[in-house]
């Protein structure tokens, strides 16, 4: 709620004016609700149905408290007082105003209010850190499958004939000391020899199977930056008593 200062000389109690407060007359009446704050006078608006706006000079104004402002007429003799027009401004007037209104600006500029009593109330604000995550790409993993030839050494056991030629003493041999009818001729015996020999075949075959697959672990990392917060000081003079409260 926005509030303004209304001064009056000689009275120390009148210290605040805030727009929507009740205006009591001297009968204790209800009159209507502050509807503008000058310095030389309120705006009071009055009236249900049909409302109308009559200008109170500060000089009506007995006291203000409890958010209700009580003048020294009562609500039937507002009606010959001839505060149906808006009193003129002087330039004093003008300077008050706008310096209030300056000042409610920066007050709404600044998020301070401002209650009746002289209280005040200054917001103090700072920053926290929020943390999100989001997916990005680390970078990828290239499987690459290649040939290696080397040789291979295998023992194999092989078979072959071979001719032995055994002399004997005819008196102990097989012959019966005849001599052959082809005896002193020439003579050709080819004698067939066999044996093995390698051959060699490749036959393919599954040596081991490699599974691949992607999965995701978890680790913590330290998120670091700086952040800002208001504080309030508080300046005082030497002789001036300044009372801290802590919530």
């Amino acid at each position: 709620m926005s509030q303004h200062n209304v001064n009056q000389p000689g009275r120390d109690n009148l210290t605040e004016v805030a727009y929507g407060w009740d205006v009591i007359g001297s009968d204790g009446e209800k009159i209507g609700d502050v509807a503008a704050i000058q310095p030389h006078y309120i705006s009071v608006e009055k009236g249900f149905l049909f409302k109308t706006d009559i200008f109170v000079p500060t000089s009506a104004i007995v006291s203000v408290e409890n958010k209700k402002v009580y003048l020294n007429v009562t609500k039937d003799q507002i009606e010959n007082q001839d505060w149906d027009r808006e009193p003129e401004m002087t330039d004093r007037h003008r300077e008050v105003a706008d310096y209030n209104e300056q000042a409610r600006t920066a007050d709404m500029d600044s998020g301070v209010s401002r209650e009746a009593g002289d209280r005040m109330h200054i917001p103090l604000s700072e920053e926290h850190l929020d943390v999100t995550k989001r997916d990005v790409e680390r970078g990828q993993v290239r499987v690459h499958k290649s040939v290696v030839e080397e040789d291979q050494v295998v023992n194999v056991p092989l078979r072959e004939e071979e001719v032995r030629v055994e002399r004997h003493d005819a008196t102990t041999g097989h012959a019966s000391g005849q001599v052959p009818d082809d005896a002193f001729q020439e003579q050709d015996i080819e004698i067939p020899l066999r044996g093995e020999e390698a051959e060699v075949h490749k036959t393919a075959r599954v040596r081991e199977e490699v599974d691949i697959s992607k999965g995701t672990r978890e680790r913590d990392e330290q998120v670091r930056d700086s952040v800002r917060r208001e504080e309030l000081h508080v300046d005082k003079d030497d002789d001036v008593k300044v009372e801290r409260e802590r919530p």
